[in-house]
């Protein structure tokens, strides 16, 4: 491993000027545990989040998290195993502001709707 880390400190000197490939470079020694102790949770917030965990750090649910990665909130991996860039969703949601609550109530609207046409299809098949 220390081999990799030396490849991915030279690779971060060579990009001093880029800031968020710093940043990110810093995430991945702290995944591949070679960056010599993770950060504790109170010293340093998470990069990255699972759905759920960031969910209940925005106070919103998860079920509006999956929403919102369905609208293009920023993440990593794929599936139940995906994990929020948690710096660049908080901006994503900043900057959306309200379309991103749009996506969610247009889809709510169609569930509503359906449900209602679902209602009037079987009141009127015959018994």
């Amino acid at each position: 491993m220390t081999i990799v880390r030396s490849l991915i400190d030279t690779a971060a000197g060579a990009i001093e000027g880029d800031l968020d490939l710093q940043r990110r470079l810093r995430a991945l020694i702290v995944l591949l545990g070679i960056g010599g102790g993770t950060p504790s949770q109170s010293s340093a917030p998470a990069a990255h989040l699972t759905v759920v965990a960031y969910a209940k750090r925005s106070s919103l649910s998860e079920r509006t998290i999956w929403k919102y990665v369905g609208a293009g909130l920023p993440t990593l991996g794929t599936g139940r195993g995906r994990r929020v860039d948690v710096e660049r969703a908080d901006d994503w949601r900043r900057r959306q502001g309200r379309q991103a609550d749009a996506v969610i109530e247009l889809d709510e609207a169609r569930r509503r709707a359906r449900k209602a046409a679902t209602r009037v299809s079987k009141a009127r098949s015959p018994a």
